[in-house]
């Protein structure tokens, strides 16, 4: 009997453990890429650069819920038909292409680092709430 309760206590320790390591993980991921201080996002189509300062469509290209989690840039390489900057103020901050729509996972460059993105917003509909706001 005690070496079924010492079994058992055993193997919940290594379940919270394995837990507690895997929250501290994607706490660390987001640590990385501080987004809060985005004022400006742009897109560029083309050889232009359209601008917003939306804060609610910044929000929604980097939303809280999302995980960045660094990886190692060992997928196929696909070239990515987005590429979005973000600024504070003038100061580049960011250079995000969001890739992945051909792979079962999402992933981002963000400066040149891969990242995968854990609940990744919608960069379809983010790139075509740009494009309206810059038409009229």
């Amino acid at each position: 009997m005690k070496k079924k309760i010492i079994t058992a206590s055993m193997v919940v320790c290594i379940l919270l453990i394995v837990a507690c390591c895997y929250v501290w993980k994607k706490e660390q991921a987001n640590k990385e890429l501080d987004f809060t201080k985005i004022d400006r996002l742009s897109l560029w189509v083309g050889n232009d650069e359209l601008f917003t300062e939306n804060k609610a469509l910044i929000k929604k290209m980097f939303p809280k819920d999302s995980t960045y989690i660094k990886t190692k840039d060992d997928i196929p390489e696909f070239a990515g038909g987005m590429c979005f900057n973000a600024y504070d103020g003038k100061k580049l901050l960011f250079e995000a292409n969001p890739i992945g729509a051909e792979l079962e996972e999402q992933y981002m460059y963000i400066n040149g680092e891969l990242y995968k993105v854990e609940n990744p917003p919608d960069y379809d509909e983010i790139c075509d709430l740009i494009q309206k706001e810059n038409k009229d």
